[in-house]
Formats: C-alpha cells, sequence, structure tokens
C-alpha cells in the first residue's frame, strides 16, 4: 500500500512539474518556465524538506522556513494556499484527514 500511494504521488508530481511556476522563480525571467526545467522531483522534495511544523508550548502549530519561493512552487503544483495557515497544514497532515481522504 505505502508502495502504491509513493507512486501515485510520485506521477502527480511528475505531471504537476510539466507545468509552469512564476516568472520571478524562472531562469529566464523574459518567459514563464516549467517546474522541470528549475527541479527535478528530488531536488524539488529536498528544498522543500527544511520547510518545519513546530509546535507552540500552548498546542499551537506554527510553520518555520517557508518563503515565498515554496507558496509559489505550492499553487504551481496545485496547492493555492498550502502554507498560508499552520492549522492547515497540521489539518492536513493529521490521521484523521489522511483516513478521509484514503476513504474517497
Amino acid at each position: 500500500m505505502t508502495t502504491f500511494v509513493g507512486l501515485s504521488i510520485l506521477t502527480y508530481l511528475r505531471t504537476k512539474m510539466n507545468g509552469t511556476i512564476p516568472n520571478k522563480l524562472a531562469r529566464n525571467p523574459e518567459r514563464v518556465s516549467a517546474i522541470n526545467n528549475l527541479w527535478t522531483i528530488q531536488e524539488m522534495l529536498k528544498d522543500l524538506r527544511r520547510i518545519k511544523l513546530a509546535y507552540s508550548k500552548s498546542g499551537k502549530p506554527g510553520l518555520l522556513n517557508v518563503v515565498k519561493r515554496d507558496r509559489d512552487l505550492a499553487e504551481a503544483l496545485g496547492f493555492p494556499g498550502l502554507f498560508d495557515s499552520a492549522d492547515n497544514v497540521a489539518k492536513l497532515l493529521s490521521g484523521s484527514h489522511l483516513v478521509e481522504m484514503l476513504k474517497k
């Protein structure tokens, strides 16, 4: 099951990486670049791995190390607003949300 989910995610990422990313991130700012011209899947995941979801002593979630480029990349991959709220990220990563998604 884990392998199937992993392969599904990689297939989705490969398809989405043919999409475009905003000109600010393009190597050639005069034209829009495809994401796969900027990163390989491994490079993209390594770059995004620095983002952390941390909880304060009161239990409130917070996102660390999120930059505008990460927000633009998430939007280009089909996840607009992903890093706008730590609460949304925590909900997406929760076990109950994953169970809901697997039921669909």
